[in-house]
């Protein structure tokens, strides 16, 4: 009996050990996937682009407000 206990113990010391390193490999796949998640999105944030009309409206849309505050400081 004592043999045959002695290997049951080793199979159950063996089938813990896999499922923690399923576990570890688990966790380590979630965290990786964030990291790769998240430098896309700084990525796409960093190398947003404008078009040479996008600068040009955001021109006329600052122009137009300093229009309003030399406006707006002139009639006080």
């Amino acid at each position: 009996m004592g043999v045959i206990g002695d290997f049951f113990n080793s199979i159950k010391e063996a089938f813990n050990t896999v499922v923690f390193l399923i576990f570890i490999i688990i966790l380590l796949s979630i965290l990786l996937i964030f990291m790769v998640s998240t430098k896309q999105s700084t990525v796409i944030i960093d190398h947003n682009e404008f078009s040479a009309e996008d600068l040009q409206m955001l021109k006329q849309i600052k122009e137009e407000r300093l229009k309003k505050e030399i406006e707006a400081q002139n009639n006080k």
